[in-house]
């Protein structure tokens, strides 16, 4: 042990001996007020302190944290989806640059089309 350290142990021990003398020296009605304010103190304490949720907050908000950052990983890193493969014909059909003039008028083949459904 440290000279210093040594020291402040020696400190300690007679300030804890000079006030454990004090306390022993009290009146009985400034021990009686001294403990009134004690468990009042202790009960306000009680009384603010939001029961579970303010011993189980900090511990509840890391969690829900570390569940975010989880997720946003997962969202980050998951596997892409695979091609729709009808919309892979229409990417060849764009693609081969032939008789183009058709998807011009889509629109005119697709009434047709529902015509001749309707008339059958």
């Amino acid at each position: 042990m440290k000279k210093e350290d040594h020291r402040d142990a020696e400190f300690l021990r007679r300030v804890r001996a000079a006030l454990d003398e004090s306390a022993d020296r009290m009146d009985a009605e400034t021990l009686s007020r001294l403990r009134r304010a004690r468990y009042a103190a202790l009960e306000a304490g009680v009384k603010k302190g939001g029961g579970l949720w303010t011993r189980f907050r900090i511990p509840a908000v890391g969690l829900a944290t570390a569940c975010i950052a989880l997720f946003a990983v997962f969202l980050y890193f998951r596997a892409p989806e695979k091609p729709d493969v009808s919309r892979m014909e229409d990417v060849e059909i764009l693609a081969s640059g032939d008789n183009l003039d058709l998807f011009a008028q889509l629109d005119f083949y697709t009434w047709v089309a529902e015509e001749e459904a309707h008339a059958g």
